[in-house]
């Protein structure tokens, strides 16, 4: 081989290499995105597990506070049930019935 055969040859394996870190270097930008995907997925699914808890919290709330009403409507006409009792013994002359109150 003369001298030119072996610059060829040089010229050749050279620009393989150069390809070959060239094509490594360009799937590591690719592994970074994957990895930065991977995050952002992970936190999205954070995120779900949080508005799920949230939602479930939410539909309890909802359920006492539904509850709440009504025992407050109980109350309610227990209290004017009691007043109507009141006016009663009021009116059939409460002065008789004071120590009761």
């Amino acid at each position: 081989m003369n001298f030119g055969d072996w610059a060829s040859l040089l010229s050749t394996v050279s620009v393989a290499i150069v390809v070959l870190l060239n094509m490594r270097n360009l799937s590591k930008p690719r592994e970074d995105i994957l990895v930065r995907l991977a995050r952002i997925e992970a936190g999205v699914d954070g995120i779900q597990g949080r508005l799920d808890r949230i939602q479930n919290t939410q539909v309890q709330t909802d359920h006492r506070v539904n509850d709440l009403e009504r025992k407050l409507g109980q109350v309610e006409e227990s209290v004017k049930s009691a007043h109507k009792r009141i006016d009663t013994i009021e009116k059939q002359g409460g002065q008789h019935h004071a120590g009761v109150l």
